[in-house]
């Protein structure tokens, strides 16, 4: 009896995990993630002011698995990787954003060119394979303007996909070249960092960047707007951002002593997410102005 190959894909030799079923594309995040843990190239310094970290949803559910946290589904389904390769201030000239722009390249090349190397390796049959596509990249002295809450501005992005068997393929990690003002690698929680091999926000700025896009996509206009969990284009986005927000505040609560500093954000963010789940527009959009100005007072 004859049989696809690729419907019967499974671990051929080493330390990789075991995987059956007829699509390889929805266990590619997972394998990624164990191949991240065998090495450094994502949480070591690279100097000049570079700091590489994960966000979005995939950085909230990396940082919450690592405190041990049941997940809740909108979290636990995060596949794909948003890594922001971040610089403090605005770059000076094209030829520097180019430089940086290259070094993004590099580094997620040899990355995930490891890692196309480790699946054909280990699983017989994947024939995987890397695929790039590049964004339109701003001018070094009007970067495009992303989260208003907490000043990120893009400078390019990358989409890097995996193409595996009979053509399939997975997006897997978004890159970014942003302006994150005044970034640094005091940012990171290092010891999960270097644990998972990916790097891991600490809570202040996974709070941060998860309220700043759930009250900008409320009050701001342009593509933040999108992501408003009631009306938004894409509002199951806003509704996810909704979701780790909830779980965020979970973490501060049960140490509001040693949380101490996130509080009064917490506080201010109880009334929000309360008029999200009534459905209250109006009053959600007067509360996501309040979380915004709270938010510029974190420290």
């Amino acid at each position: 009896m004859l049989t696809n190959a690729y419907q019967k894909i499974e671990r051929a030799r080493g330390p990789a995990p075991v995987i059956s079923g007829k699509s390889f594309s929805s266990a590619l995040p997972r394998i990624f993630m164990d191949y991240c843990k065998k090495t450094t190239r994502l949480v070591r310094p690279y100097g000049g002011g570079l700091t590489i970290f994960c966000t979005g949803g995939m950085g909230v559910r990396l940082y919450l698995s690592a405190l041990g946290k049941d997940l809740p589904p909108k979290i636990r389904r995060t596949n794909d990787f948003d890594f922001t390769f971040a610089v403090p201030r605005k770059l000076a000239s094209e030829k520097l954003v180019s430089t940086y722009a290259l070094t993004m390249r590099t580094i997620m090349y040899e990355h995930l060119n490891g890692f196309v190397r480790y699946l054909n390796r280990h699983y017989t049959g994947i024939n995987a394979s890397l695929r790039v596509n590049r964004y339109v990249r701003s001018a070094y002295d009007a970067p495009r303007l992303q989260v208003p809450g907490t000043g990120r501005r893009v400078y390019q992005v990358m989409s890097w996909q995996i193409i595996t068997g009979n053509k399939e393929v997975t997006d897997l990690v978004d890159t970014a070249l942003a302006v994150y003002p005044h970034s640094s690698r005091d940012m990171l929680h290092l010891p999960f960092s270097y644990k998972a091999g990916i790097p891991i926000q600490k809570l202040k700025y996974q709070l941060k960047d998860s309220l700043a896009l759930l009250s900008g996509s409320l009050i701001h206009k342009g593509l933040i707007s999108k992501r408003n969990p009631l009306i938004g284009e894409a509002k199951e986005k806003g509704q996810k951002n909704v979701e780790r927000v909830k779980e965020l505040m979970k973490v501060i609560r049960k140490k509001r002593t040693y949380y101490k500093n996130l509080v009064p954000i917490a506080n201010s963010t109880g009334p929000l997410l309360v008029n999200l789940n009534l459905e209250n527009l109006k009053a959600a959009r007067r509360n996501a102005v309040a979380v915004n100005k709270a938010l510029k007072k974190i420290k």
